[in-house]
């Protein structure tokens, strides 16, 4: 607790460097979890292993893709009952919400109170807060860049239906390639859109084969489908280096980087976040702030640091130009073909398809690994598997390094169907972040004392399955991957193993909910229920009300019964 004071003063004094756009806090300036790990059973005549301290409260967040509104609301309310998350990990979407909750945990604001360090609490809910304005910032600014980055697929969706294309695109060759560049090329689409896809409608050999095959990829986008091979190197809609230059600009804003109102910020924070414990964004942003209400002045602030940011943005350091973990313990996932013989197929494929021939992609699944981006200390000790673990998402463990942001959500985040596969060297391609969505075995590697799982009801999407069909997994595989059903005295699968890892689990029921309904998925994962295994839950300080024993829903509960939803 000293250690932690001490630190926090230091931030004080360092938070008026960040406020006039001065050198970033340095990781080790930022408290960081600690806690020794459960006491291990003694065995007779056995010495039992030793771990050392790793972060005491962790969060594996399974991506959803435009729904990642359903995260912020989730984390907000585990930060106000539990304390600031000191580690977390996500692939896909999930890496978005990774990257601005370590945002969010750089700014000093929430660390250093009024001249003083802050209590534990008061950091909670100033974090909690400030994960909850996400939602306003995206539901009131809608028409900006970095909330078009955020819902992704919508904003393309909407834009093909406003314009009337059905059939067009892929029944009349002249006027559907020049619909498709249109739309593609539109004011509120352009900076976002993959110039390849435009590349290949104005250059290719076979145009009528490709505007065909673009349109009708356009025509079903979003219904996340893997069925055929194509979807690993048809070019895609999105360039996900673009969304992140966007998201960059709000996650600087979290992170107090460039021409930030340290006193205007401070001040919101004093007056909404303690009142704001326990409230959603719908109720918090009424309340009374200082002649005006917190969604207001939220937005003031917001929108007017965007105003002075995007003139001087091209010279001002972004949290995306960071590298990965650089405040706390951050990991994000990606699906890596590793080796030479993986390149050969890959590449052959896009010959194929480039020259409007039928795509053979014959991949061994041995060949595909689980890519970790992060520290370089935290993959070493990950990569250690001092726990053991010996499934079989374990074994395909691979370092990636501590790249920067930019990086990490160029290739996690842009899955097959968003975009294709894309080439990260000579022997490696990234094929998304689905491969590890329930983390929490790479976690518990890194030391963590108590995980919470944010995740949703239901069972394994038929996207990631089919995915792992397409990239050669045998029926045996799947079995040892999947299998939530097998009997309990047998091995658990690499998910059911995944699960009874977790200490607790946030069991939302997201994909009841369409993008644009931004409060009302919000709300839900507010409150939904968690099922807890360990007194932290259950008992601690002050515990989640709606924490049960047991979240009684398929992929909240290793040991639901069979079909339950």
């Amino acid at each position: 607790m000293l250690r932690r004071a001490l630190l926090a003063s230091c931030l004080v004094v360092l938070s008026a460097c960040r406020a006039t756009g001065g050198a970033a806090v340095k990781a080790e300036e930022i408290p960081e979890g600690s806690g020794a790990l459960p006491a291990i059973p003694a065995t007779p005549g056995v010495t039992p292993p030793t771990f050392a301290p790793g972060p005491k409260l962790c969060a594996g967040v399974r991506g959803n893709g435009e729904l990642v509104m359903a995260h912020f609301a989730a984390l907000a309310r585990i930060v106000e009952h539990y304390g600031l998350i000191d580690a977390m990990m996500g692939g896909s979407s999930g890496s978005i919400s990774t990257f601005f909750y370590e945002s969010i945990y750089a700014n000093p604001l929430v660390h250093a109170c009024n001249g003083a360090a802050c209590a534990p609490e008061e950091s909670a809910a100033r974090a909690a807060l400030m994960l909850k304005s996400i939602q306003g910032y995206v539901s009131v600014l809608a028409s900006t860049d970095e909330a078009v980055a955020f819902m992704q697929i919508e904003p393309v969706l909407a834009k093909l239906k406003s314009a009337g294309l059905t059939s067009t695109v892929v029944n009349n060759f002249s006027s559907g390639r020049k619909a498709l560049t249109e739309l593609l090329t539109s004011k509120d689409l352009r900076d976002i859109v993959s110039k390849e896809a435009l590349t290949t409608l104005a250059t290719s050999g076979h145009p009528i084969f490709h505007s065909k095959d673009l349109g009708n990829a356009l025509l079903r986008f979003g219904s996340w489908k893997a069925e055929e091979p194509s979807i690993f190197v048809r070019p895609g809609f999105f360039d996900f280096k673009a969304l992140g230059r966007k998201l960059g600009r709000l996650a600087n804003f979290y992170a107090g980087y460039g021409p930030y109102d340290k006193d205007g910020v401070e001040g919101w924070l004093d007056q909404c976040a303690t009142p704001g414990r326990g409230k959603d964004w719908s109720e918090l942003k009424a309340l009374a702030a200082g002649g005006s209400t917190c969604g207001d002045r939220f937005l003031a602030l917001a929108g007017a640091y965007r105003k002075k940011l995007i003139p001087v943005e091209a010279t001002t350091p972004s949290r995306i130009d960071d590298p990965i973990g650089k405040y706390m313990p951050a990991l994000a996932v990606d699906a890596v073909l590793e080796g030479e013989e993986a390149m050969k197929i890959f590449t052959g494929a896009q010959k194929q398809y480039m020259g409007a021939k039928p795509i053979e992609f014959k991949m061994n699944f041995d060949l595909v690994k689980i890519g970790y981006w992060g520290r370089d200390e935290d993959l070493a000790r990950i990569g250690r598997n001092e726990r053991g673990f010996d499934d079989l998402k374990t074994k395909k463990f691979l370092p990636l390094g501590q790249k920067t942001w930019a990086e990490v959500i160029g290739y996690s985040p842009a899955e097959p169907g968003l975009n294709r596969m894309q080439v990260m060297s000579p022997t490696r391609v990234s094929a998304g972040g689905w491969p590890d969505l329930h983390p929490m075995l790479a976690l518990r590697n890194l030391g963590c004392e108590n995980i919470v799982y944010v995740t949703r009801r239901g069972d394994e999407s038929a996207f990631i399955q089919g995915m792992t069909k397409l990239l050669g997994m045998t029926d045996e595989q799947h079995k040892a991957y999947f299998d939530l059903d097998a009997p309990l005295d047998q091995p658990p699968s690499a998910i059911r193993r995944s699960l009874q890892e977790a200490d607790a689990v946030w069991c939302t029921n997201w994909n009841a909910f369409g993008a644009k309904q931004v409060g009302e998925l919000s709300d839900h994962s507010y409150n939904a229920p968690l099922g807890a295994t360990s007194d932290f839950f259950r008992k601690g300080a002050n515990p989640y009300p709606n924490a049960a024993d047991k979240a009684n829903f398929r992929e909240c509960s290793p040991d639901a019964p069979a079909g339950a939803l």
